[in-house]
């Protein structure tokens, strides 16, 4: 942000102002069509950018009136498309905050969602209002506003400036929006933030433009000055952020796909859209392991990579299949964009060595991340620093604990490699404990295996719940599938203590009826699968007790 000035730091602000003075700069480019990638991509400059978010700012003031003291909520969910940024930004210059929840949850949980953010009001397009109906059944109070077309948004060429005139100090710790949970481990719960938040991100850009090559900031690294498609849901946290926050705080370019696509899209959709998104000197993409791991099985859909700078996966650990294959066959680096919603990016550095893309180091003098030892040769990713979000919601926190653990590299100072989460870890009855994600990432880079949850706390031995591709299931019953798959089985009991070896008498096939279940950010939701699984599970300890 060297062009605005500091005063103007506030990010509706900095928008203003560079529509002002730099109006025909690149701010985004979305499709032509809602439907077909194909019709290509519209540029959308900074000037019309912040036309379309004052556009949206005088209507919000139209349907709802002035908005009351405190930053009132407005909560969205609609297509996939821009207007989720104006809304945000519109939001915050009319005074209030834009929610949004992700469209799959519960009634249960959006309405618990909305309680815990006090929203009155919740905005959708004409033809997406489907998710609020069942929340607005059991909290008959909620108004429903429509929200108006795109085109109609983008198209304003006469709409008039809406006021934004607070500098950085007068709104610094003024509400900007609020994201949710994942609310995996019960209902999902708001996460506030302030413009403070943001501020976090903003120096480490600048961290990252000061450092030499050794000490820049892995993801601004990828983004400053960058074009990067989107293919996640503006639903989800990451994705606000490398699209709405991002592009004004170090240059980069996002490309959003057609909004009637379904989100994060599918390998083929990806595939489709790649030849045709716009190219910069620059170029970057970022993927959820699962869609990636999908994507590099075909050559075609890895040799389309190689227009990358980087290619750069989130919300998961990778499996060391994958990023091989990648840098091997393309010469792209693979990089890890780690952090949460309660504490963000965590400041990893660049890895210059593709070759060991899953080795981590940390930037020594950022925002207090640190690894600390936790047990045997386990280290977690600690933060003690005041000034994050996680923080600034709780001043008598001293120390954030991330729980993502991390053994260290031999003979490589301060690198080390991922090992899970706290969580992640299954301690048999024997006492012997292995790392249930990482065998889970290992099963899962088998052609025909879909999915894998594996299991056993305080059991003798470990159990597998394997989802299986349609072809396997046509071909045999469970028998015939287990003897095609089991080389994958040898390679990771290779890695595993004798106590902790998968056998087949533990192995569950599951029914195509019942897949296991996956969160809204489509990694899988482990409680909820032992749950539908439960009895079966207990039947094969039961036979396997008896065998």
């Amino acid at each position: 942000m060297d062009d605005v000035p500091r005063e103007r730091h506030l990010l509706p602000a900095a928008i203003d102002y560079r529509a002002e003075h730099s109006p025909e700069r690149i701010w985004a480019y979305f499709a032509k069509s809602d439907t077909d990638v194909q019709e290509g991509f519209r540029p959308v400059t900074y000037q019309a950018f912040a036309k379309a978010i004052d556009a949206t700012a005088w209507w919000l003031d139209e349907v709802l009136g002035p908005a009351k003291p405190g930053f009132p909520t407005v909560a969205y969910i609609g297509a996939e498309d821009v207007r989720y940024i104006f809304l945000l930004y519109a939001c915050i210059k009319t005074g209030r905050k834009l929610l949004i929840p992700f469209p799959a949850n519960t009634e249960e949980g959006l309405v618990k969602l909305l309680e815990a953010a006090k929203c009155a009001v919740v905005a959708a397009p004409k033809a997406s209002s489907g998710p609020w109906k069942a929340a607005m059944q059991s909290m008959p109070s909620l108004d429903l506003i429509e929200v108006p077309p795109l085109r109609s948004l983008i198209d304003q060429d006469l709409v008039q400036p809406y006021p934004y005139p607070k500098t950085m100090d007068e709104g610094i710790d003024d509400d900007m929006f609020v994201f949710q949970t994942s609310g995996t481990t019960g209902n999902p719960k708001p996460i506030f933030k302030s413009h403070r938040a943001y501020e976090v991100w903003r120096r480490m850009v600048e961290t990252t433009q000061r450092s030499p090559a050794s000490l820049k900031i892995a993801m601004f690294d990828a983004y400053i000055d960058s074009y990067n498609p989107i293919f996640l849901p503006l639903s989800w946290s990451a994705t606000v952020t490398l699209s709405a926050i991002a592009p004004i705080l170090t240059g980069s370019v996002p490309i959003f796909m057609p909004g009637s696509w379904k989100q994060p899209a599918s390998p083929a959709q990806i595939y489709e859209a790649l030849p045709l998104i716009p190219r910069s000197r620059h170029n970057s993409i970022l993927f959820i392991p699962d869609i990636l791991r999908e994507f590099v099985r075909l050559p075609e859909r890895l040799d389309a990579l190689k227009q990358f700078d980087v290619v750069m996966y989130a919300g998961a650990g990778l499996d060391r299949a994958t990023g091989d294959t990648i840098w091997e066959k393309t010469g792209v680096r693979v990089q890890s964009n780690m952090g949460s919603t309660d504490s963000d990016l965590y400041p990893t550095l660049v890895q210059h060595d593709p070759a060991q893309w899953y080795v981590h180091r940390l930037h020594p003098d950022c925002e207090g991340f640190h690894f600390q030892h936790y047990t045997e040769d386990l280290y977690e990713t600690r933060q003690s620093n005041d000034t994050r979000h996680c923080f600034i919601t709780e001043p008598q926190r001293t120390v954030f604990h991330t729980r993502d653990l991390f053994k260290k590299v031999p003979d490589h100072e301060d690198s080390y490699t991922n090992a899970g989460r706290v969580d992640d870890f299954i301690k048999l009855g024997t006492l012997t404990k292995f790392n249930g994600i990482e065998v889970e990432q290992k099963l899962d880079g088998h052609v025909d295996i879909e999915g894998s949850l594996v299991g056993g706390h305080e059991r003798p031995r470990p159990f597998v719940i394997l989802q299986v591709s349609p072809r396997l299931l046509q071909e045999g019953v469970k028998q015939d599938v287990l003897k095609e798959l089991w080389p994958i089985f040898e390679d990771v009991n290779r890695t595993l203590h004798a106590d902790a070896h998968l056998t087949k008498d533990l192995t569950l096939i599951a029914d195509p009826e019942r897949p296991l279940k996956r969160t809204a950010k489509n990694t899988l939701d482990r409680r909820s699968t032992l749950r539908m699984y439960e009895d079966e599970i207990g039947r094969l300890y039961g036979a396997a007790l008896e065998a």
